[in-house]
């Protein structure tokens, strides 16, 4: 498993990936929110939540990779603007799979 974690200044998480050999779990169909697009891959945005902070924005997607492995992207935010900010960012990555750590 790789995982990745961008903080923010103030220690909070902005968003997270991780790249598995098989997809962590299913995100559930009635959660779709949105389309997007990483890495020139259509993907689904899925509404999440996190117990523990009920007043965060949590966004999340899965998408398999060319050589079959699993991304898991994960988003936090305290507002739309921010939220609108992160996907942005995330939307803009991208994964070379020649370049990522091997199976």
């Amino acid at each position: 498993t790789l995982l990745c974690r961008a903080i923010r200044t103030d220690g909070s998480e902005a968003f997270g990936v991780s790249i598995t050999a098989e997809a962590p779990y299913e995100l559930r169909r009635s959660n779709r929110l949105a389309t997007g697009t990483i890495d020139d891959l259509g993907i689904y945005w899925y509404r999440g939540e996190l117990a523990t902070k009920p007043g965060v924005l949590v966004r999340e997607t899965m998408f398999e990779l060319g050589d079959g492995r699993s991304v898991h992207i994960w988003l936090q935010a305290g507002s739309d603007t921010e939220l609108a900010q992160i996907m942005g960012t995330v939307q803009a990555m991208h994964f070379d799979v020649d370049r990522l750590s091997s199976k």
